[in-house]
């Protein structure tokens, strides 16, 4: 017997367990032997790959309601740490349309 790290909390638990015994996750025989760091690094790849997804997938629905373009951005503002100026006329808006110029 050896102990192995739960993929979720962390913490220490021995690898014939069938749940972790400290967060109830079910630890899989596959899941026994790889390590915690490999576990983790896989975890934030696939919360990376999703948000990617996410985004692309706005990206693509989301248009410019003056003249349709799919080509728009967040609009950061003060907020976002530029020190650039920005327009008073985008105070309030969360994007721009890179071909018209407009904030919605």
């Amino acid at each position: 017997m050896s102990l192995i790290k739960c993929p979720e909390c962390g913490k220490d638990v021995s690898n014939l367990s069938e749940k972790c015994i400290h967060c109830g996750y079910p630890l899989q025989g596959q899941l026994k032997y790889k390590s915690y760091k490999v576990i983790k690094k896989e975890k934030e790849e696939k919360r990376k790959k999703e948000l990617e997804e996410k985004q692309e997938k706005l990206r693509s629905t989301l248009h410019c309601p003056y003249c349709g373009s799919l080509d728009v951005r967040r609009n950061m503002g003060f907020m976002g740490g530029h020190s650039l100026f920005v327009p008073s006329a985008s105070i309030g808006k969360n994007w721009r349309c890179k071909n018209c110029g407009s904030y919605f």
